[in-house]
């Protein structure tokens, strides 16, 4: 197994390159049991003691004069590294983690003790087996570090975590400010390809501006595994809720409409599964069975059958293939939809450093509900800058989609007829890496989309700014 942290006889030798303060040069004394002798000797020579005698191979004699150390001084952030690297030796993590916690916390405004500190409270969880907290002191770790190859052995200690985890947790969260929350329509006035019904729509029905927040939690838990596969269970819950602006609550006080009411929440379970494919690349199968929510109310329930194959194009690219099945069941009116799905995927590292990415896909529903039926195609393209913009990584996007309902208006007011939508997005995601905590790095999202509809309750225009977090390993 690969360690994670270095030897403790290079822990000791980094130790003893950290000055000691002149006040504790030659002043006091601190005595030291070992087995039956007993020393008197000065503080100096008790750190040079305490330090031979953890690259000796005699940890308990580094802890007693540590002990020692700290009986005079409990703010002595040497002795309680001492300590720390000593009780990991002896095979005591709990107390190991206690005395790096504690010094970490006293090495404020001391990036190098800081560092130091962080990878010996890893250490000590990694050895008990706590391995998340352990990554999580890695990740504190490479928010001290203070040069790059602090940072590059923090990263490559949390990525040898990940590895060896059975857990694996992800979040996300964003605040973005939008002029269209609610996906509504740009016209009061109702019509179909052009003709007016005369029919207004109600105040909630049109875009109302405001700010949305978003939380996407995951975990999943390696149930099994081996050279050539990877079994997981997983458990995901994400969440979406919004704030109306002024002019929103305005539009819309006689409806009584509140921003909540537009509220989505989705929970679901699934069992995943990674195989490594004959040649290159690899298979990837997921079963999901998921609830969604909507204004607080039950919308549906749903399970999805996944099936992905991924390759290598060469040495510059990868690409993907994958297909979903999802049948779906609504809470509402009991209607039961099958949605079917195709998307293809290649990236491509270009030579100035950049990232390319093309996506094309197809998709189609078939609904005891007539309105819910459609046929769609999609596709995006996406361009990561080999280059940062001043403090900023940017990634470029630019996504259209055209989505065909033969049947929308099947027992409306206005007949039977088909509604066609085409899509256009544009973004640019702006990550400010040298901003980052704990390898989190706050990002910004600008976004700008136009859905034309021949029925105008669907023509929308959205402009909007997100404001999130990204972890940069």
């Amino acid at each position: 197994m690969r360690q994670l942290i270095p030897s403790l006889r290079g822990a000791a030798l980094v130790l003893a390159l950290v000055p000691v303060l002149a006040a504790d040069l030659g002043v006091g004394a601190v005595r030291a049991a070992d087995a039956a002798e007993t020393l008197t000797l000065s503080i100096a020579d008790s750190r040079a003691l305490a330090v031979q005698s953890l690259q000796d191979g005699k940890p308990g004699l580094t802890a007693a004069l540590a002990r020692g150390l700290l009986q005079r001084d409990p703010g002595d952030i040497d002795a309680l590294m001492l300590l720390g690297w000593a009780e990991v030796a002896l095979q005591h993590p709990d107390q190991a983690r206690t005395a790096a916690v504690r010094a970490f916390a006293l090495a404020k405004g001391n990036p190098r003790l800081r560092f130091a500190a962080a990878r010996l409270a890893a250490k000590s969880a990694y050895e008990a087996g706590q391995l998340t907290r352990a990554g999580f002191w890695l990740r504190r770790a490479s928010d001290a570090a203070s040069s790059p190859e602090e940072q590059a052995e923090a990263v490559a200690g949390y990525r040898n975590i990940t590895a060896q985890n059975r857990w694996a947790n992800r979040f996300s969260f964003a605040l973005a400010p939008s002029s269209n929350i609610n996906g509504g329509s740009q016209d009061q006035r109702l019509t179909i390809d052009g003709q007016p019904t005369g029919a207004l729509l109600s105040p909630d029905a049109l875009a109302l501006s405001g700010l949305e927040a978003t939380l996407d939690v995951s975990t999943s838990y390696r149930i099994a595994s081996g050279p050539q596969h990877l079994t997981s269970l997983g458990l995901r819950a994400f969440g979406a809720t919004y704030a109306l602006s002024d002019a929103a609550r305005r539009l819309t006080e006689a409806t009584g409409t509140k921003g909540s009411d537009f509220a989505f929440g989705a929970l679901e379970v699934s069992l995943r599964q990674q195989r490594q494919a004959a040649g290159n690349g690899q298979w990837n199968y997921g079963l999901t069975a998921g609830k969604t929510w909507y204004g607080g109310s039950p919308m549906s329930r749903y399970g999805r059958l996944d099936l992905a194959r991924s390759f290598a194009l060469g040495a510059a690219a990868q690409a993907q293939v994958s297909g979903a099945l999802e049948q779906g069941y609504s809470e509402r009116d009991d209607s039961r939809t099958l949605l079917a799905s195709l998307q293809g995927q290649v990236v491509r590292r270009l030579a100035g450093g950049g990232t390319l990415a093309l996506v094309l896909g197809v998709s189609g529903t078939d609904s005891t509900s007539r309105r819910a039926e459609y046929r769609s195609i999609n596709a995006a393209v996406s361009y990561a800058l080999g280059q940062p913009v001043g403090p900023a990584e940017v990634t470029l996007g630019l996504a259209a989609a055209a989505r065909h309902y033969p049947q929308t208006f099947t027992g409306s007011l206005f007949g039977d007829g088909p509604r066609q939508d085409n899509r256009l997005t544009a973004t640019v995601e702006m990550v400010l890496p040298q901003a980052a905590v704990m390898g989190f790095a706050p990002s910004i999202t600008f976004s700008a989309g136009h859905n034309w509809s021949n029925v105008s309750r669907f023509e929308q225009q959205d402009i909007g700014v997100a404001f999130g977090l990204k972890s940069t390993f």
